[in-house]
């Protein structure tokens, strides 16, 4: 119950990372920030010695990308967007092994299973394999959503017999506003992402209610609030011909 416990972003993914050895961390597709977020992520995990880094968007070899020392608009869908892309570079920069995973399918069988694979033979190609696998949205569950099934996560445990780690990123865009701003009252004001470890159930219900078992993930990020508003008086030259971004 509230108040709930907070850990800084940085202390809390220091503690992870020294102790797990396979990370999933989830983006929603539409929040650049969360790529911000785990681009700064990657130096941590690094110096813990993770080996890899793996996102679903990468449609091109590891190899390929590594030696040409950047991303380009066929790298892959979501990379497109210019936060990713320093991502991408930040995680070449680190040496990371790197690569992708997904399935163009939209049976959803096929891609969680061919998703789960992919990253279960990479795993197991080292004997030191330290692995941050960058997901959207209910890929890293790994427990059994109720009418919908076993995502990736889930089947990554069983291939592996590693048990992963989830972490869920969480900001104004996937909360309805009264309640996204609730939390940040039962937080306290932040200016930077925090984190709960473990998250509380109460609060995994409300975002994840399809979980078979609750909490669903192991932590959560809390973006803070943006501070700046529409700029409703601003009036720009060629106004037709301007277009919202």
């Amino acid at each position: 119950d509230p108040p709930y416990v907070v850990t800084p972003w940085r202390e809390a993914i220091a503690r992870i990372a020294s102790e797990q050895r396979l990370v999933l961390i989830m983006e929603a597709h539409t929040v650049t920030e969360h790529r911000a977020w785990i681009e700064q992520t990657l130096g941590v995990f690094r110096a813990a010695k993770f080996t890899h880094y793996f996102a679903e968007t990468i449609a091109e070899s590891g190899s390929t990308l590594k030696s040409r020392g950047y991303p380009t608009s066929k790298t892959g869908f979501y990379t497109l967007d210019p936060r990713f892309g320093n991502l991408v570079r930040t995680a070449i920069r680190l040496d990371f092994e790197i690569g992708g995973y997904d399935l163009a399918d939209r049976d959803f069988d096929r891609r969680e299973e061919y998703q789960a694979t992919t990253l279960a033979e990479r795993f197991a190609a080292r004997s030191d394999s330290r692995m941050v696998v960058h997901a959207g949205h209910g890929h890293i569950m790994k427990y059994e959503a109720r009418g919908i099934g076993r995502y990736m996560a889930a089947r990554l445990w069983e291939k592996t017999g590693v048990e992963p780690f989830t972490i869920w990123q969480l900001s104004n865009e996937l909360l309805p506003n009264d309640d996204y701003h609730t939390l940040i009252r039962q937080i306290g004001p932040i200016t930077e992402p925090v984190m709960l470890v473990p998250p509380p159930q109460n609060l995994m219900e409300t975002l994840l209610p399809m979980s078979s078992v609750q909490p669903a993930v192991d932590a959560i990020v809390i973006h803070p609030p943006r501070l700046g508003q529409e700029p409703t008086d601003r009036r720009g030259a060629f106004t037709d011909q301007a277009m919202r971004v």
